[in-house]
């Protein structure tokens, strides 16, 4: 396995809920070393949210992720790459994406953007 845009780098969350979480595991996506830090009286309150009527569950957000995953697995492109957005509209130069996507290029992320340039 390569080495991702952030490998050798260690990151320490200290969110709760969805968003910080979701983000440290982008950052571990990208090669980051990611360790959770959560209250010693609990964990992430969100764990708690399936067992009341909130339906949100870590279930449901997984199964949100893979839904995404199977869309650009089908369609070839991925969801909310504003590089390629702004590319296609003539907002920024093969050449502005090429130095856009220069420091992602050992991730998926940054290889996507790559290959818009070879399209």
């Amino acid at each position: 396995m390569s080495a991702g845009a952030l490998d050798g780098i260690k990151v320490f969350e200290f969110a709760n809920y969805v968003s910080g979480p979701y983000a440290g595991m982008l950052l571990s996506d990208l090669g980051a070393e990611v360790v959770k830090v959560e209250s010693p009286d609990g964990g992430d309150p969100f764990r708690m949210w399936g067992k009341t009527d909130y339906n949100g569950t870590f279930g449901s957000m997984n199964d949100a992720s893979q839904f995404v995953e199977v869309i650009e697995k089908r369609t070839g492109y991925k969801i909310g790459c504003v590089e390629e957005v702004a590319f296609q509209e003539g907002f920024i130069t093969a050449e502005q994406l090429r130095e856009l996507a220069e420091p992602l290029k050992k991730s998926g992320y940054g290889k996507y953007l790559i290959s818009l340039l070879e399209q």
